[in-house]
């Protein structure tokens, strides 16, 4: 603490001492709240419990400070709260009110701001507020006229790792005056409410004296430890308040409780503790004291027995038992006490039945000259339907003061009619201890239950299994309703939802439960288990087989075939099985692992023959080791299905050998349409620039050979210009191709191009060797000539049909790759635009401007010619 905070505290301290007087010992309690109201908001306030028999109004402070201390007990900041109300504390039971006690609740508010940079401490922070004096006549302390009330609520940080912390202190409940009788039971509800349902505890506790005397009855703001009282001999925190029991507290709900042995005024403190996710963040206490006084001997009541018209049923040490319940519906409730006037009953809770079906008719009475009071319960007929236990607890009291005296016992109805729970019976066979259903998938089942209540209360069925499941067992109904007997068929009929390929079985788990309503709405229930076994049919393997040689040692088929050779083959797919089957063969490129081209497939009903037509490929031989024989495999794969998808596969493969078998061959030939020639083997095509010329090369041989066709030039930019590639051709498909003629193909400073274009064409063959042949073409491509001729100089634009338009696109010098019609320009004598356009084809009437001289300026791409026209309107 700084000086000068010291400083200002101090001055604070002096205010405050001065308003008050020296010396009053008035504090009966109280404790401190914090509330959250929004933001960093808060509501401060102190509560003070005003003796006003020993007390002098003096001592009522008009503003008391608050002070903010770390749990290191570094002072933070401190808060004024102004009086707010003060109202009386009423007796919880008025007829026993004494003048001793009279109590006035004195409450302090401000609304204050926990600032979320500074409270940011993670051991949190506490309140306090240190005033004296306790009244005099206490007896478990020392001195307690000379003893203060430290008032202390712990809090924790706003602010915690840089997240905003809400909490509220627990609020304790409002205290009613009461005092104790010796030798009598006494309980004092000491419990609080948390706003933020944070876990509370309770605990008996020291008051702390503090630091305030009648000297200095309110100190300078001081942080703690602060100083506790000292009990006077005898007395402890064990024994605040001796007794058979001593005082003792619930640390579950704060209920005081204690049978006092001796008299006196007696403080107290209790600790209530606040727990978030098992973490302690907070603590506020409250001080009280309770009188004692030697009051007059009462004794309590005590319920002897229950009777009706006919039996009487009396208390034993395990309560009373109706063994009898069948048309009791009202009974007496015998109650003596000796001393009192007046008894008061209430049905306080139950078991197994709603205390809605249990009316006391009166529910307070006299006592009658024999010490007895009688009373009136009646019960719902219906409650004698529960298999289970019924039982409930009565209780009695009497006006005995400070606090009534009670008593209580439980009646247990002992069943006569008890309601029967349905059984169920069904037609699936018990195996094991179970029953086992076992069903097709896509195949429709059946199995029946039998539900039967001797009872013949209504039943209600259902299966207790996920809506999941019920869908994929196709299961129908869901649920069923009757009365006395119900007998139901249940339908399956599954589907494939779950079945992998691989896959042939399912189990599932079924629980049924059958529920009775008994006449007056009790409920008992019985259920069934059932497991379903859900299979896909059995499968008997597909077959495959072939009509060729097998080699068992290469676990093989065996196939010879000449090059260029054709031969077919059958497949022949076998299974007993009444399901789809297919069959797809792949050649499989010398290795049985690598995938090929599919060569054939067929799909159909469970006998199937798969055709296959394999040719000598003579693309696997090579001349350069003479033509060697060389193989290569197919694989036959066959695949089964059923209503679920694919069952199962087999393979076969065959071992496809191709031998050298040469046959003739003749040379292939191709000509050139869209071109001029004279022997065939050369093409000749003049093409000016911008047009566009069509070629279409054909092919003839006469062994249907694939062609190779290779295109070549002179220019090697000529190609990639033209778009022309090499092509794979057949006498089937010819080789069309445009080419246009383009500036581009023409060389800078030139009027024409001659490019030489060869194509050969060469068969594709392995087992015999490869012919070719050879054309060329040869396109002259030219560029126009640009001839200059005179311009026109006058014309008449009057509308006549003659001359009305000056236009130049007929003497114009023909565009061409180094020159083309850019714009014309027309202006007058003073240089203004009157006409412009980049139409080679213009045409300007002269519009809106008067007879006389124009000068023009033709821009063409690489010169300009200029010149005047004459206009005569």
């Amino acid at each position: 603490m700084t000086l000068r905070t010291y400083r200002l505290l101090l001055c604070t301290f002096l205010f405050w001492a001065c308003a008050l007087p020296s010396f009053a010992t008035h504090i009966v309690g109280g404790n401190l709240n914090l509330k959250h109201l929004n933001g960093n908001r808060y509501e401060l306030s102190l509560i003070i419990y005003f003796d006003e028999i020993n007390g002098n109004h003096q001592a009522i402070d008009r503003i008391v400070p608050i002070s903010a201390f770390t749990k290191n007990h570094n002072w933070v900041e401190t808060f004024e709260l102004s009086l707010s109300s003060q109202t009386p504390v009423n007796y919880k039971y008025p007829e026993c009110s004494i003048p001793e006690i009279v109590t006035t609740k004195i409450v302090y508010k401000n609304t204050i701001t926990l600032s979320p940079t500074i409270y940011t401490d993670l051991n949190g922070y506490y309140f306090s507020f240190e005033r004296c004096c306790r009244n005099a006549t206490i007896v478990n302390i020392i001195e307690p006229e000379f003893n203060g009330q430290t008032f202390y609520l712990e809090f924790p940080a706003v602010n915690q790792n840089r997240t905003s912390f809400i909490n509220s202190s627990p609020n304790f409940k409002e205290v009613e005056n009461n005092y104790a009788c010796v030798g009598q039971p006494f309980s004092f509800d000491f419990g609080a409410i948390d706003s933020d349902e944070d876990q509370l505890k309770y605990s008996l506790s020291v008051p702390l004296e503090g630091n305030s005397s009648p000297l200095n009855p309110l100190p300078a703001p001081q942080s703690g430890p602060y100083p506790e009282v000292t009990f006077t001999n005898g007395h402890s925190l064990a024994e605040l308040i001796k007794g058979q029991p001593a005082l003792s507290i619930n640390d579950d709900t704060g209920m005081l409780s204690v049978t006092p042995s001796e008299e006196g005024l007696f403080v107290f403190a209790v600790k209530c503790e606040e727990f978030r996710d098992g973490e302690k963040i907070g603590e506020v206490r409250r001080d009280f004291q309770i009188l004692v006084n030697e009051c007059q001997e009462a004794t309590p009541p005590i319920i002897e027995s229950l009777q009706s018209n006919s039996q009487l049923w009396e208390r034993t040490s395990e309560g009373i038992e109706i063994d009898n319940t069948e048309n009791l519906e009202c009974f007496s409730v015998n109650v003596l006490d000796v001393d009192s006037d007046n008894i008061s009953l209430r049905i306080k809770e139950s078991r197994g039945i709603d205390l809605n079906k249990i009316s006391v008719l009166n529910f307070n009475q006299r006592v009658n000259e024999l010490g007895y009071a009688t009373f009136d319960v009646c019960l719902d007929g219906c409650i004698s339907q529960n298999a289970n236990e019924v039982a409930f607890l009565i209780e009695v009291w009497d006006e005995s003061c400070s606090q009534p005296l009670r008593d209580e016992v439980w009646v247990n109805l002992k069943e006569q009619n008890p309601n029967n729970s349905p059984t169920i019976e069904t037609d699936i066979i018990l195996q094991e201890e179970k029953y086992i259903l076992k069903a097709l998938v896509n195949h429709e089942s059946s199995f029946s239950l039998e539900i039967n209540d001797l009872d013949r209360d209504s039943i209600a069925f259902a299966w207790n299994t996920s809506a999941d499941t019920l869908n994929i067992l196709g299961i129908s109904p869901s649920e069923a309703f009757g009365r006395g007997l119900l007998t139901q068929t249940f339908t399956i009929n599954p589907n494939c939802e779950l079945f992998a390929s691989d896959e042939f079985e399912h189990i599932f788990e079924l629980e049924g439960i059958a529920k009775d309503i008994a006449e007056c709405g009790v409920i008992s229930e019985t259920k069934i288990n059932i497991e379903i076994h859900l299979i896909r049919p059995e499968n008997s393997p597909m077959k495959l087989s072939s009509d060729l040689e097998y080699d068992e040692n290469l676990d093989c088929y065996l196939l010879e075939v000449g090059s260029n050779q054709l031969k077919t083959i059958s497949i022949l797919g076998e299974d007993q099985d009444p399901y789809a089957i297919s069959i797809s063969a792949h050649q499989q490129n010398f290795s049985f692992e690598t995938s090929g081209s599919l060569l054939g497939e067929v799909k159909g009903t469970p006998n199937q023959s798969l055709q296959l037509n394999v040719v000598g490929d003579c693309s696997i031989l090579n001349s350069e080791d003479g033509f060697a024989p060389k193989s290569y495999f197919i694989k036959v794969k066959g695949e089964e299905y059923d209503d679920c998808g694919k069952r199962g596969e087999t393979e076969l493969k065959i071992k496809v050998t191709v031998i050298h078998n040469p046959t003739e061959n003749t040379a292939p030939k191709m000509t050139l349409r869209g071109a001029n020639t004279t022997d065939s083997l050369y093409y000749q095509k003049s093409m000016f620039i911008g047009g566009l010329a069509d070629f279409s090369l054909q092919f003839i041989d006469q062994e249907n050979d694939m062609l190779n066709l290779t295109i070549k030039s002179s220019d090697g930019n000529i190609l990639s210009q033209l778009n022309l590639n090499d092509q794979i051709v057949s006498e089937t498909t010819p080789f069309d191709f445009s080419i246009d003629a383009l500036c581009e193909l023409i060389p800078d400073g030139q009027t024409e191009n001659k490019i030489l274009l060869t194509f050969e064409i060469e068969e594709l063959k392995n087992c015999n060797t490869a012919l070719t042949h050879t054309i060329e073409l040869e396109l002259l491509i030219s560029d126009y000539l640009s001839l200059e001729k005179p311009f026109p100089n006058a014309f008449s634009p009057n509308g006549d049909g003659k001359g009305d338009h000056f236009y130049l696109h007929h003497v114009l010098p023909t565009d061409n790759c180094q020159s083309y019609f850019e714009e014309i320009q027309i202006v007058n004598r003073w240089g203004e635009s009157v006409y412009s356009s980049t139409d080679r084809e213009f045409k300007w009437a002269a519009e809106e401007i008067s007879s006389g001289t124009y000068f023009y300026i033709v821009k063409f791409s690489n010169k300009n010619f200029k010149g005047s026209v004459q206009v005569f309107k």
